[in-house]
């Protein structure tokens, strides 16, 4: 494995399955011991009743790193891969929702995007990453597009503010964005272990159907040193 750092090739030995998606111009290469059976990355991602939770056992620890860890990356892969507006966080005021039943917020959310898209002939998409307050209390961030200018104005906060957002469940802030890449990194930091805390059945993070993905350029169950090296030469020939 000629060219190769001694780390990339203990690497290449001790793990048989390779990976390689293309992200636009850019690529991301993945190896690991045994290959994942299809639609593990999808967006089931949730995390078992709390009740139920031993944060000392170590398969409780093992599945929520794991469940973490592919929540992590597919919001990259949404991030990375679709056009966005702008960076939000939407809110939850208590004397228009109740802030601490996050099913139901997640399910009027949708339906009043729903509602406003067909209203209004938009298509809006997003990406949302729920976040608990200290006192329990639930509010989100993440990427959106497709909401009409004439619906956004400068609240008494001093936030580009979605009125109708506003009026139904409480204040939100858009922010454009500045480096595509930056935010798509930026925005997996909200997935934490502190998602631990998500009821049961509920999802470590939520978008709206058909967002672009990354492209699956390879896919080798034991593949061999040799055919990995040069796979990777010949990538970064074409980079």
């Amino acid at each position: 494995m000629v060219g190769l750092s001694p780390v990339l090739q203990d690497l290449i030995r001790r793990h048989s399955v390779l990976t390689i998606k293309a992200f636009g111009s850019k690529y991301k290469i993945t190896w690991c011991k045994s290959s994942r059976k299809k639609g593990c990355e999808l967006l089931n991602c949730d995390i078992d009743d709390e009740d139920n939770q031993d944060d000392s056992d170590p398969v409780h620890k093992e599945k929520l790193s794991n469940n973490i860890s592919r929540a992590r990356s597919m919001i990259f892969e949404y991030a990375y891969c679709n056009s966005w507006d702008y960076f939000i966080t939407l809110t939850v005021a208590p004397d228009k929702y109740n802030r601490y039943d996050l099913k139901s917020y997640i399910k009027d959310l949708g339906k009043f995007i729903n509602n406003y898209c067909t209203r209004y002939h938009s298509r809006i998409l997003y990406l949302f990453i729920p976040e608990r307050h200290k006192d329990g209390a639930w509010h989100m961030h993440g990427l959106i597009s497709g909401i009409l200018p004439k619906h956004l104005v400068i609240n008494k906060n001093g936030y580009l503010d979605f009125v109708l957002y506003a009026k139904k469940f409480g204040y939100c802030s858009l922010g454009p964005l500045k480096s595509h890449e930056a935010v798509s990194k930026y925005i997996i930091k909200y997935v934490t272990k502190d998602l631990a805390c998500m009821p049961f059945g509920q999802r470590l993070y939520y978008c709206s159907k058909g967002l672009n993905t990354s492209k699956v350029l390879y896919q080798f169950d034991d593949v061999d040193p040799l055919i990995f090296t040069g796979i990777i030469f010949t990538l970064m020939g074409t980079a």
